[in-house]
């Protein structure tokens, strides 16, 4: 179901899970099954990642991440997945380095500067 951490765009029929502050990893992981569960309630193959506004990243966040949720989100069907990522360098790192080291099992990943370009690339797949 949509939490107020997600959000369903008809139109172009995917799933943004907002990630907003220092979220512990308890919050983050919740924030990340939730996105998978409104994808799945919505019969949607697509994420938008929204981590603008997320701040560093604990070390057992990126691991959880790496090792379970790319596994999880493929199992339930997840096909593509844009992040918005975050204008400071270090978020931009921390997010690039976390999916690098991930298995992602086939899910497609772009990264965008902003809601519009991420919405009009998923919008094609």
């Amino acid at each position: 179901m949509i939490t107020d951490k997600q959000q369903y765009l008809t139109d172009i029929e995917a799933v943004v899970n907002i990630f907003q502050g220092f979220l512990t990893p308890d919050e983050f992981k919740e924030v990340c099954l939730n996105g998978i569960d409104a994808m799945v309630h919505h019969k949607s193959a697509k994420i938008i990642a929204d981590t603008r506004e997320l701040e560093a990243m604990p070390e057992e966040s990126q691991k959880w991440v790496q090792e379970v949720w790319f596994g999880k989100a493929g199992e339930q069907g997840l096909r593509t997945l844009a992040f918005i990522v975050p204008s400071d360098i270090f978020g931009q790192m921390s997010m690039e380095m976390t999916n690098e080291g991930a298995n992602t099992g086939g899910i497609e990943i772009r990264y965008f500067d902003s809601l519009d370009n991420a919405k009009e690339w998923i919008g094609n797949k």
